[in-house]
Order: C-alpha cells, then structure tokens, then sequence
C-alpha cells in the first residue's frame, strides 16, 4: 500500500521529463547516423534521345 502513496503527480511528472528527454536523445543519435551514412552510388538510367 505504501507503493501507492508514493505516486504523486511529481512522480508522473519526473516520469514524462524522462521520457521526452530519452526520446530526444534516441533521434539525436536516429539522425546523426543518417546524415552520417555512406550513400549508395547513384546508378542513373540511360538518357532517351529526342531522336529516337
């Protein structure tokens, strides 16, 4: 019963700080490695020729 009492909207609160800063952490670190990335080398299709 004690566990109870011990959830307070401070808890609450502390608890969605975190989870928004991990969240921020976690695409901080998402999009830094896909800036980051070697990209694949661009193989272009061959030009058609007003000619043809």
């Amino acid at each position: 019963m004690d566990f109870i009492h011990s959830l307070t909207p401070d808890f609450f609160d502390s608890m969605v700080c975190a989870v928004i800063i991990i969240g921020i952490a976690l695409a901080v670190v998402r999009l830094y490695s896909d800036f980051t990335r070697k990209l694949p080398p661009e193989d272009r299709p061959p030009q058609k020729n007003e000619n043809d």
